[in-house]
């Protein structure tokens, strides 16, 4: 089959599986069309590729995930640089920017709010407070192995939350939660 009759036949498929996971039409194209990019690339340069719409399947999702990583890194930083007051946004942005920052307060308000009130406070030392496992033993008077307990549930409780709501949740937020938490 001929780089352009494999283009036109997987190209609408594509196109959807990337929006599954990119919930953004022109996103999605771009990814699907990268993935054609590097395939051809990958032909031009004598490579055999035995399975063609395995590799572009797995090309794309590798893609958009890539994608949706560096986006959720660069809002995060947005984020922090808007707290600083160093980005100049337009009332607009300024109105999007907050009602997405007040979505993930929220939404992780909802998280930690899952978990024992001991377990909480040890995973906020950890994760929020940059603190090892001994320092946190020591100010809390627990063993370390208890600390460790209580990190490994905050986590399996965390990890159940993005499960069980990961149908409210877009695939953004889902990006960012497991980024600060998981």
């Amino acid at each position: 089959m001929s780089f352009e009759q494999l283009y036109r036949q997987l190209f609408p498929d594509l196109h959807r599986y990337a929006f599954t996971i990119l919930e953004d039409h022109e996103w999605s194209t771009d990814v699907v069309q990268d993935a054609f990019v590097k395939y051809y690339n990958q032909l031009e340069a004598g490579k055999v590729i035995a399975y063609d719409k395995a590799y572009l399947y797995r090309t794309v999702y590798n893609t958009a995930v890539s994608q949706l990583r560096k986006r959720a890194t660069e809002d995060k930083h947005s984020a922090f640089a808007a707290q600083e007051g160093a980005v100049q946004m337009s009332a607009e942005e300024q109105r999007v920017e907050a009602e997405r920052s007040a979505d993930m307060r929220l939404i992780i308000d909802k998280v930690l709010e899952q978990l024992p009130e001991q377990c909480k406070q040890v995973f906020l030392q950890s994760r929020a407070g940059g603190k090892k496992y001994r320092e946190i033993a020591v100010e809390m008077g627990l063993s370390v192995k208890t600390v460790e307990a209580h990190m490994s549930k905050a986590l399996k409780i965390i990890q159940e939350f993005i499960r069980v709501n990961r149908d409210k949740l877009s695939l953004i937020q889902i990006v960012v939660l497991y980024e600060l938490f998981c």
